[in-house]
C-alpha cells in the first residue's frame, strides 16, 4: 500500500510540474480549433476547455490507478461544446470526425446507450488526437508530446443541463441517492429530452423559411445598414471572429444592390476577412466573395475564374451549403458548361429536393437540355413542397424578391399562369436592381424549348415580357414578340366587366364615370366591346357626341372575340386586334407594351378597376409593378375586390381602394395641372394651414403646430392643397393669373353659392386620393396610428360638420389667391 501511495505521489508530482503546463497549452490549442470548428455547423454553441486540475488529476489516480496514467488517461485535457438542438450536436459530431484523428476504442456516444425505456445521460464523448502538423504557430512546443489527446463532450443545453445538475447532486455524494430521487431526475431527463426534440423540430421548422437574401430590406435600408456595418468593422473593439462576421454581412448585402462599387468594396472587404486569420477559413466569406466577383466580370476571364475558386472553395469547407452549389451552378451556367452546372444542381438537389431555388433552377437546366418534359409530370408533388415552403418564406418576409420569383416560375412549371404571374408581379413590385430582372428573365428562357408543353411555354413568354416591361426603368432594351400600335398620352386605362351588367349596376357606374368623362382630354382605353363596362361609357358618348372629338377611344379585343360580345366601333378611334383566341394575358401586355414604347410614363398612367375577372385581375397587378397607380372600386365585387382584401396587396403603393364617390374617382383619374408656381406655393400653404389653425383649435398637437414647427408630410399636405386650386378652377371655366400692372390690388372674383359647393366637392375628393395615396383606408372610427378615417367616403356620406371644412377652405381661395397678387379670371373659349 505504502508503495503505491508513493507511486501516486510520484505521478502527480510529475503531472503537476511537468505535465499540466503542456495540456493548458492544449487547452487553449483545443478552444481555438472547436470555436474555429463550430461556427459554421453550430454557430451560437458555447465552447469551453480545460486542463485536468491537479486535484482532479489526484482524486482519479486513487479512483481509477493506472500504471502511467499521464500517458494513459485520455481526458487530461478536455473540451465541451454546448449546442441549441441535437441537429447541432450531430453536426458538430461529423465536423470533429473531418478534423480530427479518432481514437474510437475509447470514444462513446451515450444516446445509443440507453434503451428504448430508459433515460437519463446522452452526451457524446469523442477522444481526439493532435497530429503533428495540427499544432500551429505559437503551439510548437506540444509537438513533442507523449499523449496529445482530448476528451470531447458534445451535447445540448438541455443535456447540460440535467448532466450538471445530476452530477452535482447525485453523482458527487458519498452516499446512495434514494430511489424515489433516482425517478425524480430520470423524469427530469424525460422531459428534458422530449423538450430538445421540440426545439429540433422548431429549428427545422424555421430553416424551411431561410434563404441567402435574409428579411427583406429596401435599397435605402440596404446601403443604410452596409454603411453602419462598415463602421463598426472599422473600429478597433472588433474581434477577429467577430470582423469576419461582419465582412460576410455586408457581402451578402452588397449582393442585392446593383452598385458595382458597393460589390468591388464588398470584395476587399471580405478578402481581407480571408486573410486576416490564417488556417481559419471561413465558408461564407469565399462563398460572399465568389458571387460578387463573378458579376463584376465576364464569365472564362481570369477574374471571373478566381470568383469560381472561391465558390468551390465554400463549397470544400460547407459540402452541405445549398446557396454555394446553386451559385457554382449559376457560373456555369453563364460559362455555357451544362454538364457542370448540372452536377452542381443535381448536388444541391440531392440536398434538399424541396427547396424552391434549388427545384426551380435544376429544373430550369434540365427542360432546356432534355428534349423530355416527363420530369415535371414525375416532380408535381416535389414541386407542390416546393411552392408551399415558398408561401412560408413570403409570409413572413424573407427571402425576398427571390421567393416570389422562385414561386411564379413553379406555378409556371404546373401550367397554372394566374399564380405565375401574379408572383412575378409580385416580385417585380419590390425589386429595384436589373440583376435580379436579368437572372429571373435567363431562368425563363429555359423553357423556350420546343419540346416543352405548349401552355408552360406561352406562360413563360408571358412572364418574360412582363420582366421586359418592367426591365426599360433600368435602360434596358423593350423586347417584346408584339407589333407596336402607338398610344398618345394622358393614358386613362378602365377595366371591368365585359358581360351585360343589371340594371342596377348600369346606373351606378354610370353615374360614377359621367363627371370624369365629360371632363377628360386624352386617349380612354377599354375593352372594345358593347357589353358590360364597355357598354356604360358607350352611352355617355352617344349621350355626349362632343366626347369624340375630346377623348381618343381605344379598345383591345381578341381575335377570337365571345359571340355574344360584339365589337363596337362606333366611337373607337381604334379598335386593336390581338392574335389570340380568347381574352387572354396577352391583351394587357400588348396594351402596356404600346404604352410604354410610345414613351408614356407609366407614373402619369391611371388605371381604374371595376369588378373585372382573372385577366383584369392580371393587369390591376401588372399596373402596379409597372409603377402606374391603380384604383380598384371598393364594393365592385370580382378581382377588383379580391385584390382589395389581399393582404399581399391592399397596402402596396399605387393601389387605392376608391369609394363609389363620382367626384373622388374623377380626382384620381385626372392628371393634376401641375405645381403652383413656387414663389406663390408656400404662402399660400402657410395660408392655407393658418386658417386651419384658426377654425380647428380642438385638434392634435401635431396638426396645430405652427409651420416652422409643422412636421414636412403635413407642409406638403397644404402644398398639395395649393396646387389643386388651379384644377378646381379649371372646371367651372376659369384660371389662374398674376394681376396686371396697372393694378394696385388684385380683383377679387366672388364665387358664386353652387361654385362653392361643388368646388369643395372636389376638395374633399382631392383629400380623398390625397390620405389613399398615403395609405390610409375607410374606418369606423379615426386612429391616425393606424391610417384609419371615417371620413374616406362619397360627399353625400359625410357630415354636415365635415362637409362645412371644405366649404370654408374653398369660399377662401379668391382672397388667398389675392394675398399673394394672383387672381381668378374666366376662361375665354
Amino acid at each position: 500500500m505504502a508503495d503505491s501511495n508513493k507511486a501516486a505521489l510520484r505521478q502527480i508530482t510529475t503531472y503537476a510540474a511537468q505535465r499540466y503546463r503542456l495540456y493548458n497549452r492544449l487547452s487553449q490549442l483545443l478552444k481555438e480549433e472547436l470555436k474555429h470548428l463550430v461556427q459554421r455547423v453550430a454557430p451560437h454553441a458555447i465552447v469551453q476547455t480545460r486542463p485536468k486540475s491537479v486535484p482532479s488529476f489526484a482524486e482519479k489516480i486513487f479512483r481509477k490507478p493506472h500504471h502511467d496514467p499521464c500517458a494513459e488517461y485520455t481526458d487530461l485535457c478536455g473540451g465541451r461544446v454546448i449546442t441549441h438542438t441535437t441537429d447541432e450536436v450531430k453536426a458538430v459530431v461529423r465536423a470533429l470526425k473531418d478534423r480530427f484523428e479518432i481514437d474510437a476504442e475509447n470514444s462513446v456516444d451515450h444516446t445509443h446507450r440507453l434503451q428504448a425505456r430508459e433515460f437519463g445521460y446522452r452526451s457524446v464523448h469523442y477522444i481526439v488526437r493532435f497530429r503533428r502538423e495540427d499544432f500551429k504557430p505559437g503551439f510548437e512546443e506540444l509537438c513533442g508530446m507523449e499523449n496529445p489527446r482530448a476528451e470531447v463532450q458534445v451535447r445540448t443545453l438541455l443535456e447540460h443541463a440535467w448532466a450538471d445538475v445530476s452530477y452535482e447532486y447525485a453523482y458527487k455524494p458519498d452516499f446512495q441517492m434514494p430511489t424515489d430521487l433516482q425517478r425524480e431526475v430520470y423524469c427530469a431527463a424525460a422531459l428534458l429530452e422530449q423538450s430538445d426534440e421540440v426545439f429540433s423540430r422548431v429549428h427545422k421548422g424555421l430553416s424551411l423559411y431561410m434563404g441567402n437574401y435574409g428579411t427583406y430590406m429596401s435599397q435605402d435600408e440596404i446601403t443604410k445598414q452596409i454603411d453602419l456595418l462598415r463602421f463598426v468593422l472599422h473600429t478597433d473593439r472588433a474581434s477577429s471572429s467577430e470582423r469576419v462576421d461582419l465582412a460576410v454581412r455586408i457581402g451578402s448585402l452588397a449582393v442585392e444592390l446593383d452598385k458595382r462599387n458597393i460589390w468591388t468594396d464588398a470584395v476587399e472587404i471580405l478578402s481581407t476577412a480571408a486573410a486576416g486569420t490564417p488556417g481559419s477559413e471561413d465558408a461564407a466569406v469565399f462563398l460572399q466573395r465568389g458571387v460578387l466577383r463573378c458579376n463584376l466580370h465576364p464569365p472564362n476571364c481570369t477574374e471571373y475564374v478566381d470568383g469560381q475558386t472561391d465558390l468551390q472553395k465554400a463549397i470544400d469547407l460547407a459540402p452541405s451549403d445549398i446557396d454555394a452549389h446553386i451559385a457554382l451552378a449559376r457560373t456555369f451556367e453563364d460559362c455555357g458548361d451544362n454538364d457542370s452546372a448540372r452536377r452542381h444542381y443535381s448536388d444541391a438537389f440531392s440536398i434538399d429536393s424541396s427547396n424552391p431555388g434549388v427545384l426551380s433552377r435544376f429544373l430550369g437546366l434540365e427542360l432546356s437540355t432534355n428534349e423530355s418534359p416527363s420530369i415535371i409530370r414525375y416532380l408535381r408533388p416535389v414541386i407542390r413542397r416546393a411552392i408551399a415552403r415558398s408561401h412560408g418564406q413570403i409570409d413572413v418576409k424573407v427571402n425576398l424578391p427571390w421567393a416570389y420569383y422562385n414561386t411564379g416560375f413553379l406555378h409556371a412549371l404546373l401550367e397554372e399562369w394566374e399564380p405565375a404571374l401574379t408572383f412575378y408581379c409580385q416580385g417585380l413590385n419590390i425589386t429595384n436592381t436589373e440583376y435580379v430582372t436579368t437572372k429571373s428573365a435567363k431562368l425563363l428562357r429555359s423553357l423556350e424549348s420546343d419540346a416543352v408543353p405548349e401552355g408552360l411555354r406561352r406562360t413563360a413568354q408571358q412572364a418574360q415580357v412582363l420582366i421586359s416591361l418592367f426591365s426599360k426603368r433600368f435602360g434596358m432594351k423593350l423586347d417584346t414578340p408584339y407589333d407596336f400600335k402607338s398610344i398618345t398620352g394622358p393614358v386613362v386605362i378602365i377595366l371591368g366587366p365585359r358581360t351585360d351588367l343589371d340594371e342596377h349596376f348600369s346606373q351606378l357606374h354610370e353615374r360614377i364615370l359621367r363627371p370624369f368623362l365629360l371632363q377628360f382630354r386624352g386617349t380612354l382605353i377599354i375593352e372594345g366591346v358593347t357589353s358590360g363596362i364597355s357598354k356604360v361609357i358607350g352611352k355617355v358618348f352617344t349621350e355626349n357626341r362632343s366626347l369624340s372629338g375630346k377623348i381618343e377611344l381605344v379598345g383591345y379585343v381578341p381575335r377570337g372575340v365571345p359571340y355574344n360580345i360584339p365589337n363596337d366601333i362606333r366611337h373607337y378611334k381604334r379598335i386593336i386586334t390581338v392574335d389570340e383566341k380568347d381574352y387572354s394575358p396577352r391583351l394587357p401586355l400588348q396594351k402596356w407594351s404600346d404604352i410604354l414604347r410610345s414613351g408614356t410614363d407609366t407614373a402619369k398612367v391611371r388605371v381604374l378597376g371595376i369588378g373585372g375577372d382573372r385577366v383584369s385581375g392580371f393587369e390591376y397587378l401588372m399596373a402596379v409593378a409597372l409603377g402606374a397607380e391603380v384604383g380598384l372600386l371598393k364594393g365592385s365585387l370580382g378581382k377588383a375586390d379580391q385584390i382589395l382584401d389581399d393582404e399581399s396587396w391592399k397596402h402596396s403603393k399605387g393601389l387605392l381602394s376608391l369609394p363609389q364617390d363620382p367626384m373622388t374617382v374623377s380626382v384620381f383619374l385626372a392628371l393634376n395641372s401641375g405645381r403652383m408656381e413656387d414663389r406663390y406655393r408656400d404662402d399660400i400653404a402657410k395660408a392655407i394651414h393658418k386658417h386651419y389653425r384658426d377654425d380647428q383649435r380642438r385638434l392634435l398637437a401635431a396638426n396645430m403646430a405652427s409651420w416652422d414647427d409643422l412636421s414636412e408630410n403635413l407642409k406638403e399636405s397644404n402644398r398639395l392643397q395649393a396646387d389643386h386650386i388651379a384644377d378646381k378652377l379649371q372646371l367651372m371655366g376659369c384660371e389662374i393669373r398674376p394681376k396686371p400692372e396697372v393694378y394696385v390690388h388684385p380683383l377679387v372674383r366672388r364665387l358664386r353659392e353652387e361654385e362653392i359647393i361643388n368646388m369643395a366637392e372636389q376638395e374633399h375628393a382631392r383629400w380623398n386620393c390625397e390620405r389613399l395615396r398615403d395609405g390610409w383606408v375607410w374606418g369606423p372610427e379615426k386612429d391616425i396610428m393606424g391610417k384609419k378615417s371615417p371620413y374616406i367616403v362619397s360627399w353625400e356620406q359625410l357630415p354636415d360638420e365635415v362637409r362645412g371644412w371644405d366649404i370654408q377652405a374653398v369660399a377662401r381661395i379668391p382672397q388667398l389667391l389675392a394675398d399673394v397678387g394672383l387672381q381668378i379670371q374666366d376662361i375665354v373659349r
